[in-house]
């Protein structure tokens, strides 16, 4: 779960304006949107990985890194 903070700084960074209803779906469409982009799947990847933390996630983010 991410603080009120955390949020604020993440809607920043990808350009949604905080406080809609739709932030949050907002959010979502614009996760993945570029496959090819390996810095738009990286921060893709970030942002799940801070929302949904699991046993196993360090390896997936480590092949990413490669």
């Amino acid at each position: 779960m991410l603080t009120a903070d955390e949020r604020e700084m993440l809607y920043a960074k990808w350009m949604i304006l905080s406080g809609g209803k739709q932030s949050r779906l907002q959010l979502v469409n614009k996760l993945w949107t570029d496959p090819h982009n390996m810095q738009n799947v990286q921060e893709s990847a970030e942002v799940v990985a801070k929302l949904k933390t699991w046993m196993g996630w360090n390896l997936i983010s480590n092949l990413l890194n490669l």
